[in-house]
């Protein structure tokens, strides 16, 4: 029997989020106030353009107020400059929320590349990436700071100097992570081209599927083949996650 939860008994299960604001000020290298520069955990990047998702502008005086959601962690900030060719970038934990932050903007580190499937001979038709800040406590997880969709399977994205987790995936292709060190010395780190492997799905399209491999069976036998079942209805439920 299925059991089926209610809207409520699912929000009984889910960690409360509650946003919390984040004040501070965003600076120039030489102290002066960072006028007009745009705050937020998230950016997007789309033909080498930076938007950013939910962002505070600050002041004349460099000031921002920011509401973050830090679900339980620490959460990863960034700022950048109107003209978007300086940024910075600090790691705030839940009980410094209160704290007053500085921002300092630098030059940014250009990351470019594009993918491959070398097995399959072309180009993935979609494709995303992460770049995520990785902690300097140990054990910690990445915090997630930009992201760049792309149709041409091609990826450019500028951040500050610092270590960062790459992750891309797309369609029919495995994911791949690599860590990456970005420093002010390399303005520019150019990836070249990443093959990505195909999934296991992506390689048996057009063929005959795999042989069942079942564990458990109730009203069938444990053995039986596909092909035991020509001429029946059949369904196959996949399940899987995000």
């Amino acid at each position: 029997m299925r059991t089926l939860l209610t809207p409520l008994a699912c929000l009984a299960f889910a960690a409360p989020v509650f946003a919390e604001p984040v004040s501070g000020r965003v600076v120039n290298a030489d102290g002066s106030p960072a006028s007009g520069a745009q705050v937020a955990t998230f950016w997007n990047f789309q033909a080498g353009a930076a938007t950013a998702h939910n962002a505070a502008t600050t002041a004349d005086d460099g000031a921002f107020q920011y509401d973050v959601n830090f679900y339980n962690r620490p959460t990863a900030i960034m700022a950048m400059n109107a003209e978007r060719t300086r940024g910075g970038i600090i790691v705030v934990a839940p009980d410094q929320a209160g704290e007053q932050h500085t921002i300092t903007l630098g030059p940014l580190v250009e990351v470019k590349g594009d993918f491959y499937c070398e097995e399959f001979e072309h180009k993935p038709t979609w494709t995303n990436v992460y770049l995520s800040l990785v902690p300097e406590g140990e054990g910690e997880r990445p915090l997630r700071v930009a992201g760049c969709m792309s149709q041409e399977a091609e990826f450019t994205l500028a951040l500050p100097p610092g270590e960062y987790q790459f992750w891309a995936y797309g369609t029919d292709v495995q994911n791949f992570r690599e860590n990456i060190t970005l420093s002010a010395d390399e303005p520019l780190v150019d990836r070249g081209t990443v093959n990505l492997e195909p999934t296991i799905i992506a390689r048996h399209y057009g063929k005959p599927p795999p042989p069942l491999h079942i564990t458990e069976a109730r009203g069938i036998d444990k053995d039986i083949i596909l092909g035991d079942l020509k001429g029946k209805w059949a369904l196959l439920e996949f399940w899987g996650f995000w």
